[in-house]
């Protein structure tokens, strides 16, 4: 039994998503196809879907099925030009959707529980336009009924069950234009329309539910998987207003948007469930936890008999987690390389003789030099002492010794004072004395008497046997 609707379909409140849309995109193979492959290939078979269509394509050749029907949409605009080099290959594994098929409806509010996504009686159902689907009831399953509206005139249950009970499957195909649904909806007032005989029907029958993003998520009956938010269990008085208690559980938080849902799980007691909107992000929780120490704190006044509340976790987001862990691994791991790389080239490869001590003298000469009136001491030459004894000049500095001789070497030490001059001073090793003005040789520029002079370091040394 196929229920197919096509063409203009009026628009309301719960929205079935899933079509057969060929030109739709969710519903082409995705993935690489094999060389010089161009066009657009629909499958050899449909199978139980009977049949696609098309509106708008811009391609180099169509390749129809040999089994099933390809209908063209109002407004087709399908374009084959040779220059479009574009493979594209419809998905040959379509189904048959079932009508109770949460995955299927369009809510985007997640604190609805699964069971009331499908239409329940009292609910506006909506088949967009230009789309065809393939819908399945299960025989086994009692059908709700609801006012329906055909072409703008109501037409009985057994004609709208007919159309999903049409015991010719594919042979029968159903087009309706102006398709809408005339009910009432009450969001607050919402009772339980799928009894527990859908539970298994409707959430063991898709294998890929949405990740649970929360720690430690709390059941909510209607949910097929645990739920990440606050469930409250209110068991209400004549006096309880379930207006009242949503509004200002839902407003507890200024600035946080909520998804909050009603349900009459048994007479006088509701479930109310509260979630982020949107990603979950644990916004929610500690306003709802704040709101029920205060309502536990005065049952009476609320008009509730008893009050249960559980609360998830916060969120967990193991891809991000991850993401980030990697990050961390892969920076540390990097840096090891290029710190083992430098460690490398500075003492085993080319920079072996080119150490960071030869750096530092090359990098002092960049910075600006600054002005001083202190004379440097000067070095004449470079001496070592030999095993005999006897100093020489250090090899590489011979160049300087030719160039220059000394003019303090045999001559009497310099004095202002009246006494005798003295002998030449004759040393086995490297000395150095300080001249001043008053011929005293001392280690520092400035005299006893407090006056600054000038002065400058000469080096003696022995005379080259």
């Amino acid at each position: 039994m196929c229920l197919f609707f096509t063409e203009d379909i009026d628009a309301v409140t719960k929205t079935w998503i899933c079509n057969t849309n060929a030109d739709n995109k969710e519903n082409w193979v995705s993935g690489d196809y094999m060389k010089n492959c161009t066009g657009f290939h629909f499958p050899v078979r449909f199978g139980e879907i009977c049949v696609m269509s098309l509106r708008k394509l811009t391609t180099s050749a169509i390749y129809l099925p040999e089994q099933g029907d390809v209908v063209l949409r109002d407004n087709t605009d399908i374009t084959l030009s040779e220059d479009n080099d574009e493979c594209v290959m419809v998905r040959d594994d379509l189904k048959l959707k079932n009508y109770y098929d949460p995955e299927c409806w369009m809510n985007e509010n997640e604190a609805v529980p699964d069971l009331e996504r499908s239409p329940c009686s009292g609910d506006l159902v909506v088949f967009p336009p230009d789309a065809t689907y393939a819908a399945v009831l299960n025989e086994y399953v009692e059908f709700d009924s609801a006012t329906y509206m055909i072409r703008n005139q109501r037409v009985s249950e057994a004609y709208w069950t007919h159309l999903f009970w049409s015991s010719s499957y594919c042979s029968e195909f159903v087009f309706l234009n102006d398709y809408h649904t005339t009910t009432y909806y009450d969001e607050l007032h919402h009772g339980v329309c799928r009894g527990i005989d859908l539970y298994d029907y409707v959430c063991n029958s898709r294998k890929n539910w949405r990740q649970v993003s929360c720690s430690k998520p709390v059941y909510a009956k209607g949910h097929c998987t645990l739920f990440c938010g606050s469930v409250f269990l209110v068991e209400a008085d004549t006096a309880f207003d379930i207006a009242k208690f949503v509004h200002t559980l839902a407003n507890e938080g200024d600035q946080i948007d909520v998804y909050y849902s009603v349900m009459n799980v048994e007479p006088k007691t509701y479930q109310i469930t509260m979630t982020d909107k949107g990603e979950f992000k644990g916004d929610s929780i500690l306003p709802a936890q704040k709101f029920y120490a205060e309502v536990k704190t005065d049952l009476k006044s609320w008009g509730i008999i008893n009050m249960k509340a559980d609360f998830s976790g916060f969120p967990i987001n193991t891809g991000k987690n991850f993401k980030h862990a990697m990050g961390i691994m892969l920076g540390t791991f990097s840096f090891a390389i290029l710190v083992f790389a430098l460690l490398y080239m500075f003492y085993i490869g080319p920079l072996e003789k080119y150490n960071f001590t030869q750096r530092i003298p090359a990098i002092r000469i960049t910075r600006p030099k600054r002005k001083t009136t202190r004379l440097k001491p000067f070095n004449f030459a470079k001496f070592e002492n030999k095993d005999d004894g006897v100093t020489s000049i250090y090899g590489s500095v011979v160049s300087l010794e030719k160039a220059f001789d000394n003019p303090m070497y045999g001559y009497p030490v310099p004095s202002t004072s009246s006494g005798p001059a003295t002998e030449p001073v004759r040393v086995p090793s490297t000395v150095y004395v300080q001249w001043t003005r008053n011929g005293t040789n001392r280690k520092s520029g400035r005299n006893r008497g407090g006056r600054q002079y000038n002065s400058f370091w000469l080096r003696i040394f022995k005379p080259i046997v």
